[in-house]
């Protein structure tokens, strides 16, 4: 059975400002928000945030509309750091893997357990924390940063 393609959702904005002053103010205030940027031939990738899997940025295109201003079109996607190359296992790989899980997994349960139980009593006591979502850090970046307005979203 084959996974459908998880359609990626595009984030627009616009803008006053041309596209060369747009993508010249944007290279200021990334770098006043601490956030990566790197210029491509059509437009920008602009780092939201970093993770172990790789990093989350929004890759976008930056055109001109109809009245001189700048239409921003994009999309959040997540780059790996690393493509590992594969590799052949060999017996004595396996043996040590498989006596390394035997010694691992016990220590490791008892971990989990205490984290779990720590992170309970933390969240008893302190109440649910919200975390700030990649596509929040970008809407407040292009609409109060940038000072973009926000079209529908498709």
């Amino acid at each position: 059975m084959k996974k459908k393609a998880k359609a990626q959702k595009i984030y627009s904005f616009s803008s006053l400002s041309t596209p060369d002053e747009f993508i010249s103010r944007l290279s200021e205030t990334a770098v006043q928000a601490k956030l990566g940027i790197e210029q491509t031939e059509n437009g920008f990738d602009l780092d939201l945030e970093s993770n172990k899997g790789g990093r989350v940025v929004y890759r976008a295109s930056v055109s001109v509309n109809e009245d001189g201003g700048s239409v921003i079109q994009g999309t959040i996607e997540t780059i790996p750091w690393h493509t590992r190359p594969a590799k052949k296992e060999t017996l004595w790989d396996k043996i040590l893997t498989v006596f390394a899980y035997i010694l691992v997994i016990p220590i490791a349960l008892i971990a989990l357990i205490v984290a779990a139980i720590t992170a309970l009593v933390i969240r008893i006591i302190h109440g649910k924390s919200e975390k700030i979502g990649e596509e929040k850090i970008l809407c407040d970046f292009m609409t109060n940063k940038m000072c973009c307005t926000q079209e529908n979203n498709e």
